[in-house]
């Protein structure tokens, strides 16, 4: 069980700032001890690259999108790998944006960049 204030660390005067991180390109994310000692449980959204539209016609197909939540049992770095958007030819696939939530006891979780749209 953890505490509300692990969470809301203003907790008290009307709420607070949930704890989050946000990464626009590709990197590490660690989590903390005070993390598993707390249960291991955090949400994540995350978005794969988007197609590159035929031209400037139309726009492509967006990436997916995947929320959830993990539960990790270790501070081992999770790679985040962040799908690029669909460039070179009309109706190039967006990138794979991946976590792999695997290396701290979780599961990687992955979604898939925007693809089938193009109509040539």
């Amino acid at each position: 069980m953890s505490n509300f204030t692990d969470f809301f660390p203003a907790a008290g005067g009307g709420g607070g700032i949930p704890k989050y991180q946000e990464f626009t390109s590709s990197g590490t994310f660690t989590p903390t001890q005070a993390l598993i000692d707390a249960g291991g449980r955090l949400a994540f959204i995350i978005v794969g690259g988007g197609q590159r539209g035929p031209g400037a016609t139309a726009g492509g197909a967006g990436g997916d999108v995947v929320w959830g939540y993990e539960t990790l049992t270790g501070t081992t770095g999770c790679t985040v790998t962040i799908g690029a958007g669909g460039s070179g030819s009309n109706g190039a696939n967006g990138g794979d944006t991946a976590v792999a939530f695997a290396s701290a006891g979780g599961t990687t979780v992955v979604a898939k960049g925007g693809s089938n749209s193009y109509i040539g």
